[in-house]
């Protein structure tokens, strides 16, 4: 399982946002991916004139360790997300399920 946070970013913030990424929430989701690092994602879009969109993903080797995240660390992520930047960052977090393309 893939836990997939889309942030859109207002210009201004990506730098304290990228240094706050670092030293807050890498921090905080690392007891939950082992040995996986998390990844982070610019999605390319055509239209973005006052913000940049990222996609910041966690791999999960098992659901054990996703159930735990998602008692304990998603509900956390989206506080200090909205605490630290307000609506400067806008997010949605989503699951990706891996699937075979074989029918």
């Amino acid at each position: 399982m893939i836990y997939n946070l889309t942030l859109q970013v207002e210009n201004q913030l990506i730098n304290s946002w990228k240094t706050w990424m670092n030293s807050v929430l890498v921090p905080e989701v690392s007891p939950y991916t082992g040995t996986a690092s998390p990844a982070l994602y610019r999605v390319v879009l055509t239209d973005e004139a006052d913000t940049q969109t990222y996609a910041f993903q966690i791999h999960f080797s098992g659901t054990e360790k996703a159930e735990a995240f998602i008692q304990e660390c998603a509900p956390k992520i989206d506080a200090l997300l909205h605490r630290e930047f307000g609506a400067g960052v806008m997010r949605f977090a989503t699951w990706l399920e891996p699937q075979s393309l074989a029918g």
